[in-house]
C-alpha cells in the first residue's frame, strides 16, 4: 500500500487599510500640535493604528517624554481618518495627565539623585 502525502500551502489575503484622507504619521503629527497647545509640550504621540470604525479613526497613544527619563505612556487620542480633526481631552482628563506625568517626574528625578 502506497501512502500519498497532500502539500498544501496556506495563503492568507493580505489585509490592506481603507483608503482615509489622512494618513497614520499625518494623524500623529496633527495630534502632537494638539497636544502642544492644549497640554503640554512633554507630551507626544506615537504608535497609530487605524480604527475601521463607523466614522474611521486614527487612535495614537500619548507619552510624557523628558530627557533622561523612560516615556510614560497616558493615553489614547483619537483623529479623524477623514478630517484630521483630533478629539480634545476634557479639562479634567488634562489634570489627570498633568498630575500624573507630575508624579511620575518627580520620582524619576528624587531616584537619580540619591546617593549610590
Amino acid at each position: 500500500m502506497a501512502v500519498s502525502t497532500l502539500e498544501a500551502t496556506l495563503v492568507l489575503p493580505e489585509k490592506t487599510l481603507p483608503e482615509t484622507k489622512i494618513s497614520g504619521e499625518r494623524a500623529t503629527y496633527k495630534a502632537n500640535n494638539y497636544l502642544t497647545k492644549y497640554v503640554s509640550v512633554s507630551f507626544g504621540t506615537e504608535d497609530p493604528v487605524f480604527l475601521p470604525l463607523e466614522r474611521p479613526t486614527w487612535q495614537v497613544q500619548v507619552y510624557f517624554k523628558l530627557p533622561r527619563m523612560e516615556p510614560l505612556p497616558l493615553a489614547f487620542l483619537d483623529v479623524d481618518a477623514e478630517t484630521g480633526e483630533v478629539t480634545p481631552f476634557t479639562d479634567e482628563q488634562i489634570d489627570t495627565y498633568l498630575y500624573r506625568a507630575n508624579a511620575y517626574a518627580q520620582l524619576h528625578a528624587s531616584s537619580s539623585t540619591r546617593p549610590v
